[in-house]
């Protein structure tokens, strides 16, 4: 499945923050749905949309099969109507492929997390569908601050993390099959035919007028990274500075280290490995990227930001009461 290229993103000014009401008779939204997210089945969308109607919304439905055409839909959304609402029904990659057919500071977006990971769906205090519907209920949102990636290939907006090395090594080595069949096992298998071919190539990094040398970056947006592990414990969505890991030894056994540290909640303390704060970035060599799970290419790479990208509902602080006002097709979530 190829990447889709972003659009224009050259305006890099925060917006100005977005008020929404709660939902009405009749309020337009869209939900847009993809079929190839590991969670996805037709009955949990159609009991989505169900959900979304009981809850007061018009939902007008994208069912997409390929991230090219959920950018294309979002494009088409955004053209359409100066400040959509849009539910997201996939994983990650399909919330970012919504925000790449986004214009800044426009939109109103919530997740119902059917991916492998949904990591951004953690981020946000939603661990399940139904805690996703309710949250739309709720209608409690905050600022969404977004990466950009410019490289040779184009340019991306990512949510939560860039990784340059053996990070986008391991993701570009994911195939669809592996990861439909096989879900996060998937990244482990080809984390071990990363480990099988390695690269020792060294990477620049320029950052804050700074320069030094790393064998991987990981510039994160968000705390966590591959589910629930918390990377970037400091950092949140609606930051106006990324968090860079640097790793800046080739040897494997770093790699081994840090992931074990990953494994047990530990920040890492290694002399090999580096943490910095920016809003900007640069990074030089011709490695592999991914941007929030995908492979989007490869080579040279510059990151910034846009603060206040769009209004994302969070988790609902609690469930319906039991027997009041819960619509009856959220009892299935």
């Amino acid at each position: 499945m190829g990447s889709p290229v972003a659009g224009p993103v050259e305006v890099t000014a925060p917006y100005a923050p977005m008020t929404f009401d709660q939902p009405g008779s009749g309020t337009r939204m869209h939900l847009v749905v993809n079929s190839l997210a590991g969670g996805y089945s037709q009955h949990a969308a159609c009991r989505v949309g169900r959900c979304l109607e009981e809850l007061g919304f018009e939902p007008q439905y994208h069912v997409m099969a390929a991230l090219e055409d959920v950018q294309a839909v979002s494009a088409f959304i955004q053209k359409s109507e100066p400040n959509p609402f849009i539910v997201v029904a996939g994983g990650d990659g399909t919330v970012n492929a919504v925000l790449n057919g986004l214009e800044p500071g426009k939109a109103k977006l919530a997740v119902i997390p059917l991916g492998t990971a949904n990591v951004l769906a953690r981020e946000l205090g939603i661990d399940s569908t139904g805690a996703g519907l309710r949250g739309i209920r709720d209608a409690v949102t905050k600022p969404l601050t977004v990466g950009v990636l410019r490289f040779a290939d184009g340019q991306r907006y990512f949510s939560l993390m860039v990784g340059i090395g053996f990070d986008g090594a391991v993701v570009k080595g994911v195939g669809e099959r592996e990861k439909r069949f096989l879900k996060k096992g998937a990244y482990a298998l080809s984390a071990m035919r990363a480990l099988w071919r390695w690269d020792k190539r060294m990477m620049t990094v320029t950052s804050g007028g700074e320069e030094f040398e790393c064998h991987s970056v990981v510039v994160s947006n968000a705390a966590r990274y591959g589910g629930n592990f918390l990377l970037a414990p400091e950092q949140d969505i609606s930051s106006p500075n990324l968090s860079v890991l640097c790793i800046n030894s080739s040897r494997r056994a770093t790699y081994a280290a840090l992931a074990l540290d990953l494994l047990l909640g530990r920040r890492s303390s290694a002399d090999n490995v580096r943490v910095l704060m920016t809003s900007e970035l640069s990074v030089a060599g011709n490695k592999p990227i991914q941007a929030d799970g995908d492979f989007v290419g490869s080579g040279a790479a510059r990151l910034t930001v846009i603060e206040n990208f769009a209004h994302i509902i969070c988790g609902a602080a609690k469930a319906f009461p039991s027997g009041e006002g819960a619509p009856d097709s959220l009892k299935w979530f």
